[in-house]
């Protein structure tokens, strides 16, 4: 893996570390940015902070103003492969069903505080997710949401 590569997930991961003013502060974030009462995955009432053009990416936060999750998407996900990112973390400590599609699968590294989506046949992560790290029982149990059937 590129120390670029390397390097951006760490800064990715340092955005757990914000709550909600400092992120707002830190990326002026601007009023019609800021969403309330919105849910991902099992969690509700959350604070979205949405910046597809700077990130890429929705961040949400708890009421409290703690960090929850954030999803990372698009364009800032072109320098990772999934060789790259499984020659690094090794293997993840479960797979489940990933929302992308039938075919793709969702590699959850909990104790890292990240997971991510992909196809094998085409080396294409799909989006990221950071969170808490957390056991990866207390991450399917509490914020991870299988996706429903897929429909041709």
């Amino acid at each position: 893996m590129s120390n670029a590569t390397v390097q951006q997930i760490k800064d990715w991961l340092e955005f757990r570390k914000f709550t909600l003013k400092e992120f707002i502060a830190a990326k002026k974030i601007t009023p019609d940015q800021i969403h309330i009462d919105n849910d991902k995955y099992k969690l509700d009432n959350l604070i979205l902070i949405d910046e597809p053009e700077k990130l890429s990416a929705h961040v949400y936060f708890y009421p409290s103003g703690e960090f929850a999750i954030m999803n990372i998407y698009g364009e800032g996900l072109e320098s990772l492969s999934v060789e790259e990112l499984f020659s690094v973390y090794g293997e993840p400590e479960t797979e489940e069903r990933s929302r992308a599609g039938k075919t793709a699968n969702y590699a959850v590294y909990a104790k890292e505080g990240f997971a991510f989506s992909y196809q094998h046949k085409d080396n294409e992560v799909h989006f990221l997710d950071l969170f808490p790290s957390m056991p990866v029982n207390e991450y399917i149990e509490n914020i991870y949401l299988p996706p429903g059937p897929f429909i041709r």
